[in-house]
């Protein structure tokens, strides 16, 4: 893969640093639960389906088959948990 930033990239993890530069480069590496398509449209990314309670407070995610780590491991729920529960204690958005 060859990559073009505006900017050198210091640090790659974008839960440890506000830098617009690691935010941009984690968008184009790193995949989510959702994203947003050409259109501006959130979308599922790595989400097959879901369904929400009906109080709103309780959401389940079914991931998408065949999704693999960098080592061919699957991605599995447990993975998802730890990385929201990383993201959460140090991004506002996730106290909204």
């Amino acid at each position: 893969m060859t990559v073009v930033l505006e900017s050198e990239v210091t640090i790659l993890d974008p839960h440890f640093i506000t830098a617009t530069i690691t935010r941009t480069f984690g968008l184009h590496v790193f995949d989510m639960l959702f994203a947003m398509n050409e259109q501006g449209e959130i979308k599922p990314q790595m989400v097959d389906s879901w369904e929400v309670s009906a109080d709103k407070l309780s959401w389940s995610f079914r991931l998408r088959a065949g999704l693999k780590w960098h080592d061919g491991t699957p991605v599995t729920a447990a993975d998802c948990v730890a990385s929201l529960k990383r993201w959460s204690v140090r991004d506002p958005l996730a106290r909204c």
